[in-house]
């Protein structure tokens, strides 16, 4: 099967990750995945830290990388007690990454998506609002210091989101699914790369940032 430009692309460049993990043992480290922006969890690890319970891994930059988050529970469930130590065990526990050097992960999800407006732009409201089923399953894998991710979604949303166009506007069936995230990513201990799409905000916490414009949702970025 012949695969277009950019499939040949993201292919290339997963191998080669793949190849750079395996291929530098002195850099060798555990890689972690990204926290996504919409995990239910979220919000309760902001809420330690604005209340200082928890030290923030990455101040201004989401999504986290999730062996920061851990590394950073672990500490506020070492150095306090309580309520907020109770809920940091409650995260760890969620939250752990296996400790082998090869894994695999299928988080599926679904309910139902209730909107006042079809289009994810919050100043510019348009498109319809409804109460519509909705589902997705994030598959994660991970090999030393490499982490390949995807999440995809079946979104009845789309129909009514003016913003979205799927590659062939005719076919309903595309109208209803999107990748939500999709990223390759190899970390070592002096750096990393990364290529893939990933909800990202910059900004003060609980504030959106810059992504958000008159298109919002995440492109592929390296």
């Amino acid at each position: 099967m012949r695969l277009p430009q950019h499939g040949r692309s993201l292919l290339f460049l997963g191998l080669s990750i793949l190849f750079l993990g395996s291929g530098l043992p002195t850099l060798r480290a555990q890689a972690s995945p990204y926290l996504a922006l919409d995990d239910p969890r979220l919000p309760l690890l902001e809420h330690l830290i604005a209340r200082g319970e928890v030290i923030d891994p990455s101040p201004q930059i989401r999504p986290l990388r999730l062996a920061d988050v851990l590394a950073a529970l672990r500490d506020a469930r070492r150095n306090s007690h309580g309520p907020g130590a109770r809920l940091a065990a409650e995260l760890l526990r969620g939250w752990a990454l296996p400790s082998t050097r090869a894994w695999w992960r299928i988080a599926p999800r679904a309910g139902v998506q209730a909107y006042s407006q079809g289009r994810r732009e919050l100043l510019q409201p348009g498109g319809p609002g409804r109460i519509r089923p909705y589902a997705d399953a994030a598959f994660t894998m991970g090999i030393g210091p490499v982490v390949a991710s995807v999440r995809a979604a079946a979104e009845n949303r789309l129909k009514d989101d003016p913003d979205y166009r799927p590659l062939s506007p005719d076919n309903d069936f595309k109208q209803l699914y999107r990748i939500i995230e999709g990223y390759f990513t190899a970390q070592w201990k002096w750096g990393g790369v990364h290529f893939g799409q990933v909800s990202r905000n910059w900004g003060p916490t609980g504030a959106f940032g810059i992504p958000i414009g008159s298109f919002a949702y995440p492109r592929t970025d390296i």
